[in-house]
């Protein structure tokens, strides 16, 4: 049997499609603030820097596969209301190359949501960009990151969310995908 990237291979999550949309969550705050219209890039780079807790690379969701205001929500800070980068896959392999990185990998990992949820998992990782690596080679990560921000407009940042409602859908219809970049 032929798999494609994004087809899970038994016993490994999927990977994602060259052609996949995702978001980067935006928080209200930040130290520097992550997010200014006015600013230039609008995002600050330490927005794609990965956090001590990941480990197993930068998250991201699938834009295919959960709703805005879902992406845009999470359980264990339900009072945040988050703003969403909308950036392809095409663009942040494009980035690896300029950064140097050679072995990338973008996949499908379960999160809070996709466990409520079930499959296809929205959750999504830039593997290759995870604290260890960070803590190893700041410089070539720090790069990444301020490749990515310089490249997502002001016009690529939506948002921000109410609190997702009971009957807010979870799963985008095909009409919402594409709408947002």
């Amino acid at each position: 049997m032929i798999h494609s990237d994004s087809d899970p291979i038994p016993g490994q999550l999927p990977r994602l499609a060259e052609g996949e949309v995702v978001y980067r969550q935006v928080s209200p705050g930040g130290n520097p603030v992550f997010f200014q219209a006015d600013r230039d890039p609008p995002l600050n780079y330490t927005l794609f820097l990965p956090s001590r807790a990941d480990l197993d690379g930068l998250s991201l969701i699938r834009q295919a596969h959960r709703a805005p205001v879902w992406a845009a929500f999470r359980p264990e800070q339900p009072d945040v209301r988050f703003r969403l980068a909308v950036v392809s896959v095409s663009l942040l392999q494009a980035i690896d190359s300029e950064a140097g990185f050679s072995a990338t990998g973008y996949k499908a990992t379960p999160d809070a949501l996709d466990e409520q949820q079930g499959e296809p998992w929205a959750h999504a990782v830039a593997e290759h960009i995870n604290r260890p690596a960070y803590d190893r080679d700041k410089a070539r990560l720090k790069s990444w990151a301020k490749l990515v921000a310089a490249l997502v407009s002001a016009g690529s940042i939506i948002g921000p969310f109410p609190a997702p409602a009971v009957n807010d859908r979870y799963r985008p219809s095909q009409a919402d995908n594409g709408a947002n970049l």
